[in-house]
Parts: C-alpha cells; sequence; structure tokens
C-alpha cells in the first residue's frame, strides 16, 4: 500500500493527542525563532479551523506563547457579518481571544473566490506580520486532494501539482499548515468530543465554483483522493530534488545586481537542458517582475531562443536580453507609472506598490527614489551616494524613506526574510525592504545565505 494511503487510513480516526502531536511535530522542523513568535489562526468557523484554533491555543497556553484567531467578513453577502460574529462568540466560548478583520474593497462580479482569497491572505499576513508573528491554517488532505486535481486540471507545473506545503511564507509570514496528512473526518470528530459548533459555508456546495466540482467529484470517486495525493508527494520529491540543483547551480553562476536586477551567467546557463533553462527563467523573471505566479513555460520558451540569439524580450513584467557573457534580465522600469507617496506609522509594515514589503522604525513617507529626485531634489541628492551603483532607471524605481523632518534614508533590502523573525531589534533600528513576492526556489536559495544584497 503506497505510503501516502496507508497515512490517510492511519490518520481517519485520528485521537485528539495524534491532531495536537501534528502541530508539535510542525512546529518541532521550523527554526527556533519561529517557534517563539505569536501564533494566529486562520478561522472561517468550519470545523477544519476550529479545531486547529483549540489545539493552537492549548499549545500556545503549553508554551508561553501569545494565540490569536483571526476571522475574515468578507463583506460578499449580507448575513456574512453575523456570521463573524457567531464564530467570534463560539471562539470566547472556548476561551480563545480572536479579532475580526473586515474586508471593505467591493467584491468583482467574476472570480469571486480568487478575489476573496487574495483579500483574506493580506488582511491575514498585514495583520501576522505587524506583531512579527506565524499564520496557522487548517487545510487538510481532503483540501490537498482537491486542490492537486484542480492545478493538474489547468495543467500546473511540478512545483503546482506537489500541492500546498506544510511551511511557506506569504508575503513575509511563515504559514503553517499542520493537517495536510489528516481527512476532514479526523477534524470533525475532534469537533464533535469537544463541543465545537462549527458551521458551513453554503458556497461550499456552490457547483459553479471550480473547487466545488472537484469535490463532488472526489465524493463520487473516493479512489482519486489517494491516487491525487500519492502524485503531489511524488511532484514533491521530484521539485526538491530539482530546486537542490538548481540551488547549487545558482550559488556559483548567478549575480544578483538588486532585487530588480538579476544576471545569469550565459555559458553555464546555455549548457543546462532547455526545460532547466525555462524553470529558471520562469522564477528569475517572477521576482524581478513581482508577479505573483510565473509567466507559462510556453511563453518563456517562445521568447528563449530570440533571447538567446541577441535578440530583446519582455515578459512577466521583465526586460530580458543576453550578451556574450550573461543573460540580463531587469525589470520593465517603463511600464510602472509614477507612484503615489505613502505614509508609514512607527515600528510598522506596509506593501508598497504590490512588490515590496517595507518596515521602518521612524514615522514618513514611502516613495520610489524618482518620485523623491522630483519633489525633494535636495533630500534625494544627500542617498544619491548609497544608490549610484544601480543604473538611473532601475534606480528611479528603488523605495525610499522620508522622514517627518525632511531628512531621508536609503533603504536596506533583505532577501533573507526569516530574518523578521529572528532580528526583530535590528529590524527595527533601518529601512528594511524585502519584495513582496520571493518564489519558492528563490525563497530557499536566499533563505540558506547564498546570496545578500544592501544598501545601508
Amino acid at each position: 500500500m503506497p505510503q501516502i494511503v496507508r497515512l490517510l487510513r492511519d490518520n481517519m480516526h485520528a485521537s485528539p493527542q495524534q491532531l495536537s502531536h501534528a502541530l508539535d511535530r510542525l512546529f518541532d522542523a521550523v527554526s527556533p525563532s519561529l517557534r517563539r513568535a505569536p501564533l494566529f489562526t486562520a478561522v472561517s468557523g468550519g470545523a477544519d479551523s476550529l479545531s486547529l484554533a483549540h489545539i493552537a491555543q492549548q499549545y500556545a497556553d503549553r508554551h508561553g506563547l501569545a494565540h490569536e484567531a483571526l476571522v475574515v467578513n468578507h463583506n460578499i453577502r449580507p448575513e456574512a457579518h453575523n456570521e463573524a460574529l457567531a464564530v467570534m462568540a463560539e471562539l470566547a466560548r472556548h476561551n480563545i481571544r480572536a479579532e475580526l478583520l473586515a474586508i471593505d474593497m467591493k467584491a468583482p462580479d467574476s472570480a469571486i473566490q480568487h478575489w476573496a482569497r487574495q483579500q483574506r491572505f493580506a488582511r491575514l499576513a498585514g495583520h501576522a506580520r505587524a506583531s512579527g508573528g506565524v499564520l496557522l491554517f487548517g487545510h487538510h488532505a481532503d483540501d490537498q486532494a482537491e486542490t492537486i486535481l484542480m492545478r493538474l486540471n489547468n495543467a500546473s507545473s511540478i512545483a503546482g501539482l506537489a500541492g500546498m506545503s506544510e511551511v511557506s511564507t506569504h508575503e513575509g509570514v511563515a504559514c503553517l499548515r499542520p493537517f495536510l496528512s489528516l481527512p476532514k473526518s479526523a477534524l470533525l470528530s475532534y469537533c464533535t468530543e469537544h463541543d465545537l459548533g462549527y458551521v458551513t459555508d453554503k458556497s461550499n456546495f456552490d457547483p459553479k465554483f471550480e473547487r466545488v466540482r472537484m469535490r463532488q467529484f472526489l465524493q463520487c470517486r473516493s479512489d482519486f483522493a489517494g491516487k491525487a495525493l500519492q502524485m503531489g508527494a511524488l511532484c514533491k520529491t521530484l521539485d526538491s530534488a530539482l530546486h537542490r540543483t538548481l540551488w547549487d547551480w545558482l550559488s556559483e553562476y548567478l549575480l544578483l545586481a538588486s532585487p530588480l536586477d538579476m544576471r545569469l551567467a550565459r555559458q553555464p546557463f546555455v549548457a543546462l537542458a532547455p526545460s532547466m533553462q525555462r524553470y529558471l527563467l520562469r522564477y528569475m523573471m517572477q521576482f524581478v517582475g513581482g508577479s505573483t505566479y510565473p509567466a507559462r513555460f510556453d511563453a518563456v520558451a517562445d521568447i528563449l531562443p530570440s533571447v538567446l540569439a541577441g535578440k530583446r524580450s519582455t515578459l512577466s513584467g521583465c526586460y530580458i536580453y543576453a550578451t556574450s557573457k550573461a543573460v540580463i534580465i531587469p525589470a520593465e522600469w517603463w511600464r510602472y507609472s509614477p507612484a503615489v507617496a505613502i505614509h508609514i506609522a512607527t515600528n510598522t509594515s506596509v506593501v508598497y506598490e504590490n512588490r515590496w514589503i517595507i518596515r521602518s522604525a521612524a514615522a514618513g513617507l514611502i516613495m520610489r527614489y524618482g518620485e523623491l529626485k522630483q519633489a525633494h531634489p535636495e533630500a534625494a541628492q544627500t542617498v544619491l551616494s548609497q544608490l549610484d551603483s544601480y543604473a538611473s532607471r532601475p534606480r528611479d524605481m528603488i523605495p525610499c524613506f522620508l522622514g517627518l523632518d525632511g531628512r531621508p534614508k536609503a533603504t536596506h533590502f533583505i532577501m533573507d526574510r526569516v530574518r523578521l523573525y529572528s532580528d526583530r531589534q535590528a529590524v527595527g533600528r533601518a529601512i528594511q525592504v524585502w519584495p513582496k513576492h520571493i518564489p519558492e526556489l528563490l525563497d530557499g536559495f536566499f533563505r540558506y545565505g547564498h546570496s545578500m544584497y544592501s544598501t545601508k
């Protein structure tokens, strides 16, 4: 019997101790700094998130940690507010501190679930990031099987077919999913045993949503769930092996001029298999271009021959070309219109231009250097020496800080987002900036210290 199927069978009637052990096991696997961080559990009111909040509260009590459940009201339906209050009341009944986060933006007419997911993640990540906390999600094995089959249906890559990760990052926040090897039935049983009054969202039965259709399919063909999870485990193994190979390659042949400019040594790049060339470029362009998702493989394959032949192309927010020595991937600076300056409060973080996460120890304004140069030319001149290693156009895209006293500061880029948790005091002493979207390949690459860039 395949290991993943056997694991599901063994966990089908998991005891409360086994569910608790799933969280313990995951925290044992992460860095010590994350184990000391405040915990935030995303709670929808369903059995999965309520059981996780209950278990996370026990974990926090045992280890002397702060824990808070986060309930998001998307304001899509008129009854959503009262439903959220009911979830808050249920959490209070079990002595779990909770915070209600409301989304005030109007929902679009189409792709509502995708929009809701983006908005929800942004609010959850922003709340957790303000405290240097860890986000916990109650996704389980049934969710994982649905996700893998949805990605298969949409021709995803090996990385996509690997499914959700137990440990990942989103907008600078560590996200943990301890229940991915547990079926939903085990979580339902836990709720019953501990008198957790969970609710079921009506949209979970609406076939207009792809996930609902996939769930209904799996209910008819339950054998496919185990097969999907088995395929996901295999793809995760393959993807991890590929990442290790590419990490080694990048450590030798990547030149990170800045988060807006990456260069790959040409001859070693040409020597790679075409599939690995495309794989690398997708991640490079996702990082430099600030895209949430990488470009499609076929789009990269279309431009690659002409790029290596000396022609210049644009894709995924990047301007890509090759010289005799390097494949050069700068940000497509001319597509970015002038940005509006935004306020940042003392010791807080903000998302800027949907591509940077910025934390400041002081209150002031965040603006691109190009806007600083136009509005405050004397202030811009004082930080120019710290930015003169950049070409002029990429330099104009770099976020800068202007204090309330009129004094500017150049930014200090962080490529290793784990430092947000492990070195909080150092982060508080400077203007820290790190890319909002770091693809998984580069996330691992930077995390292990192969490359670091500073403008201090």
